[in-house]
């Protein structure tokens, strides 16, 4: 289940946290996993608004940063791996025909 379906259900109530090491880089853990983050400054600003009526809109918010999640997922590494390995065989294969 990611972020937006939790938020839908209405089931994200202090079930993340974000810890920061450095200015920049830190942890996002979400149901006890845990996936690196980095705080980027975006490179204009960007203003929120909102509405109660979907006619008149106020703004909310400036917004100048956002967060970056990195998730790690399974098939990504394994496809990784083999990706490497292919390398690895063409490479062998390409000295054994010199």
């Amino acid at each position: 289940m990611n972020v937006q379906q939790m938020l839908n259900e209405g089931k994200l109530s202090n079930k993340f946290e974000i810890k920061f090491s450095s200015a920049t880089d830190g942890i996002f853990v979400l149901d006890d996993k845990i996936n690196p983050c980095h705080l980027v400054e975006l490179p204009c600003v960007i203003e929120s608004q909102k509405s109660f009526d979907t006619e008149n809109f106020y703004k909310s918010a400036d917004i100048h940063q956002m967060i970056i999640v990195t998730v790690q997922r399974k098939g990504n590494k394994q496809k990784k791996n083999k990706t490497q390995q292919n390398k690895k065989q063409k490479t062998a294969e390409e000295e054994n025909h010199l």
